[in-house]
């Protein structure tokens, strides 16, 4: 997103003149506009009046629309921001107060006006602002037959067209032709910026990295290529084993990662890596999956997450709007998140569990099953009623109990304390009646019960209306 010009203050009316460039900077847009916002943009308008009240044929004439925000919808298949209010100002086609929809897009400019500019919607600016998706690491893959240009960023990996080496090279005994590194020089230049790309990797299996360096600066030198000349210590190359040579391979490399360590594609593959570590070790310091990985944040035990780009930019809205507060959350929480590129080799394998993924500050249950505990306790008398419930993730009964005991809290409490010792990845939490209500019955019922009494499998008629309530909760 660019950000042409602003005066904007802290919790102070202004305005930013904005040109949205990609499609994630309209969806910071749709959660950045409110109702009472002012935008100001160049749109075209059919009308069929010259002014002289002849009817004349309807024609389109661009007009300046400033509008007073009423409502903002997202279009996710066109990745369209629809603004509609009232006109502010009138000219010779608009009225003031008459309603009408400004379409924010790619590459147009309009101005943003707010009555006050709190603390998340300078964030937010500065967010869509800042080149987080801009690819800090290039990997040229030199094959056989061919090169490729990968251009790695915060959130994708663009892939660039493909170089192919000449049919009459592939017969020489030369291991590549003039002709095929001038093309691939000329992906050079045209692909990698060095004003974003902090490493260039050249990579391949033989002697065809360091040919290619060689020639690279020749002609750099040679052509006066001043950009080239000034960073070459940025041009490093790096070795790949085999023929069948990807992109995750030459991240995975140890050497490699030792040249890119700075970069935001080092920084998700650490990531990764740890968060495979700690899921093969059972420490019990990581967790996948959507439900686990809420309940880690409700816990506020969330270090680093993990999510790919699919979940964070999906195109259905309230996914989207699921993750991205997902991801907001842990970082006030003084977590780090890292938004993968589902075509990148972690962000592929991150995919096959879920593209939700945590590192953990501490461990936490295991979220498949939940016990759900309450006590119903009257100072009148010298016994308690306890009733408990085991529950699948999809909050369904698979048994419970109640009991009528002693009320002897002190000699129960160290019992439980010495149980929890012996298990681990529990924990326990205190929630609200109203989540634990089927409990709540059931210690009731116990505590007019002579005997304990089990249910397996089956849920009992004195907590079944309970049941729903607790799940909606």
């Amino acid at each position: 997103m660019k950000i042409v010009k602003s005066n904007i203050v802290l919790n102070q009316p202004g305005t930013a003149k904005i040109i949205p460039e990609e499609p994630d900077d309209l969806w910071l847009l749709y959660n950045l506009i409110a109702a009472g916002d002012v935008i100001t943009a160049s749109t075209s308008r059919k009308v069929q009046s010259d002014g002289s009240g002849k009817a004349k044929s309807a024609m389109r004439v661009r007009i300046n629309l400033e509008i007073s925000i009423v409502t903002v919808d997202y279009d996710k298949a066109s990745s369209t921001v629809r603004a509609k209010g009232k006109s502010v100002t009138c000219n010779d086609y608009v009225v003031a107060g008459s309603f009408h929809t400004i379409e924010i897009e790619r590459n147009r400019e309009f101005d943003l006006t707010k009555k006050i500019w709190d603390s998340d919607a300078i964030a937010t600016l500065r967010q869509g602002s800042a080149k987080s998706s801009g690819a800090d690491l290039a990997v040229v893959l030199i094959e056989e037959d061919s090169a490729t240009v990968f251009l790695i960023g915060g959130r994708s990996t663009k892939v660039c067209p493909k170089i192919n080496a000449a049919a009459s090279a592939r017969s020489k005994k030369s291991s590549r032709s003039d002709k095929f590194f001038e093309d691939l020089l000329a992906a050079f230049v045209k692909y990698i910026d060095f004003e974003i790309v902090r490493c260039a990797v050249i990579a391949s299996s033989g002697s065809a990295k360091d040919e290619f360096r060689r020639f690279l600066l020749s002609e750099a030198q040679r052509l006066k290529l001043k950009t080239l000349e000034n960073n070459k210590s940025r041009i490093v190359v790096a070795s790949t084993k085999g023929k069948n040579q990807s992109l995750n391979e030459v991240l995975q490399e140890a050497a490699v990662m030792s040249l890119i360590r700075d970069t935001k594609a080092a920084m998700e593959i650490r990531a990764f890596k740890e968060f495979s570590d700690a899921l093969t070790s059972d420490s019990g310091r990581a967790c996948y999956g959507p439900k686990s990985v809420e309940m880690a944040q409700e816990m506020a035990a969330i270090e680093t997450l993990l999510i790919t780009d699919d979940l964070y930019s999906s195109g259905d809205i309230a996914m989207r709007r699921k993750y991205t507060e997902l991801v907001s959350a842990v970082k006030k929480s003084g977590g780090n998140a890292f938004v993968f590129s589902s075509e990148q080799g972690s962000g592929e394998e991150l995919t096959k569990v879920t593209g939700v993924a945590a590192i953990l500050r501490f461990p936490v249950p295991d979220l498949d099953d939940l016990l759900n505990i309450d006590a119903s306790v009257f100072p009148s008398s010298d016994h308690i009623g306890i009733g408990a419930a085991i529950r699948d993730d999809n909050g369904s009964i698979l048994a419970v109990v109640d009991n009528r005991e002693l009320s002897m809290e002190g000699p129960i409490l160290e019992v439980v304390k010495q149980l929890l010792a012996q298990l681990r990845n529990t924990g326990i939490h205190h929630i609200g009646r109203s989540a634990n209500y089927v409990a709540h019955l059931l210690a009731r019922f116990g505590f007019n019960s002579n005997c304990t009494n089990v249910w397996i499998g089956e849920t009992p008629s004195v907590v079944s209306n309970a049941v729903s309530i607790d799940v909606i909760a």
